[in-house]
């Protein structure tokens, strides 16, 4: 792997021009560094689908307001960077190509996931190309070079979801920057969250999968390392929006993170582990904000000792339950409407007489979703429960059989309506109502993290 780090750094660390200056500053005391990922700037990604949303309703004069906030967000950027004369026709190209696909949207009355991946691409275009203007003027010992990642990194044609393809992306990162990392002399920057199918149709890999980009990145070029810069130092032992006194986790395994976010913790999107876990890259979450003052390194080795990792809140859950008495096609079934739906979920298990699932979709039609249980072709009794929140701790309970005594004790003399989801040696799930979950987090930190 030699000492090649690829790093990726988020849309609130390159927000404005201060921000990306501090990011230039990380990558100047990173020599090894061979790669950079770039997200769109902070709530780019929201504006865009602002402007689709309006250009559907025929809202013209919106429409514009929005793509004119699009360019002056940037513009501005590009003033206090002093990078006008190299960035202003690339700007204004991007902000009019997002104005075309506004256009499409209007004419065609509709939001297909193909132009929309193309209009969230848009806001990654920009900011990569901002960031790598700031840093070769600042860099002298090596090229800085600006790729476009739908270049390299091939996925398949699940458009707003998109899953990569390795080899495919292995080969064309060989072709592409491979050379030029191997040589020492280039800096690659190049744009998360976006890709391109085999038939060359831009993809993305869902929201906030930047992060994604720079681990299948990493895996491609071979790197030692992957550093995710964001605007926390690390992994909490629960959401510090929620909770006041966490802790900052120094070390943790693949397996806790990726449990971590799995059950929702934001600081990691869900899919980023699988390649870096494929080659035991060490993967490194720290602030651009403090960023020497440490974070959480992910590895393959794990803490025996520590009993819990952490306590992570997902919101906005709903539950269902479908009684099939036995049909053998229900299975199938069910799991052909929820590919269609194309939703997330989990915890799904069918007891040969009913099939349970969660849905972890805010935006989820229910209706519409049950109509479509119903219409099966076989009997069936949809029974739902919205507005939940899964709680899920995590932690390494084999060895540490009093943390889920000492739970489910507290658990039963709560107050709270709960549901009791899963338990393994790992995890501890359960359910409870929108309305008190953060106040169950609360509770559940202070007996088990302090």
């Amino acid at each position: 792997m030699g000492n090649k780090i690829v790093a990726k750094f988020g849309g609130s660390s390159v927000k404005d021009a201060d921000a990306m200056r501090a990011c230039v500053s990380i990558v100047k005391q990173t020599p090894d560094l061979c790669a950079l990922v770039i997200s769109a700037t902070w709530n780019t990604t929201n504006l865009l689908e602002k402007i689709a949303q309006r250009a559907l309703a025929k809202d013209d004069e919106n429409s514009g307001i929005l793509l004119k906030k699009l360019y002056t967000k940037h513009k501005t950027i590009i003033d206090d960077l002093d990078l006008s004369d190299e960035l202003s026709e690339t700007l204004s190209g991007l902000c009019e190509k997002a104005g075309n696909l506004a256009t499409e949207i209007s004419s065609k009355q509709r939001i297909d996931p193909v132009t929309m991946d193309s209009m969230y691409a848009i806001g990654e275009l920009i900011s990569s190309s901002i960031f790598a203007a700031c840093l070769s003027r600042e860099i002298n010992d090596r090229e800085v070079v600006l790729f476009d990642m739908r270049d390299v990194l091939i996925t398949n044609s699940n458009f707003n979801k998109a899953s990569p393809l390795l080899n495919e992306t292995k080969k064309m990162a060989m072709e592409t920057i491979l050379p030029g990392i191997s040589g020492g002399s280039r800096l690659f920057v190049g744009q998360g969250f976006i890709g391109r199918d085999v038939e060359g149709r831009t993809t993305t890999l869902g929201r906030e999968g930047s992060d994604l980009s720079g681990s299948v990145l990493a895996w491609a070029v071979d790197a030692c390392k992957l550093h995710i810069w964001t605007d926390v130092p690390g992994v909490a032992t629960a959401d510090p929006k929620f909770v006041k006194q966490v802790r900052w986790i120094p070390e943790m395994s693949y397996d806790e993170a990726q449990l971590l976010s799995t059950f929702g913790a934001k600081v990691l999107f869900e899919r980023t582990l699988g390649p870096v876990i494929n080659k035991n890259i060490p993967v490194f979450i720290g602030s651009t904000l403090c960023p020497n003052e440490g974070g959480t390194w992910i590895t393959s080795e794990i803490d025996t000792n520590r009993r819990v990792t952490g306590l992570v809140l997902r919101e906005d859950q709903s539950y269902f339950s479908v009684k099939h008495d036995g049909n053998e096609e229900a299975e199938k079934g069910v799991l052909k409407i929820l590919e269609d739906f194309n939703v997330t979920y989990d915890f799904f298990r069918n007891d040969g007489l009913n099939i349970y699932f969660l849905i972890n979709d805010k935006n989820l039609n229910v209706e519409r979703f049950c109509d479509s249980l119903y219409a099966l072709g076989f009997p069936v009794v949809v029974e739902k429960e919205t507005g939940l929140s899964l709680l899920s701790v995590v932690g390494n309970f084999k060895n540490n059989g009093n943390v889920v005594e000492k739970l489910e004790k507290y658990l039963s003399s709560s107050h709270f309506p709960i549901l009791k989801l899963n338990e393994t040696e790992n995890y501890y799930c359960v359910l409870v109502g929108n309305e008190c979950g953060r106040e169950l987090l609360k509770q559940l930190h202070e007996l088990l993290c302090q």
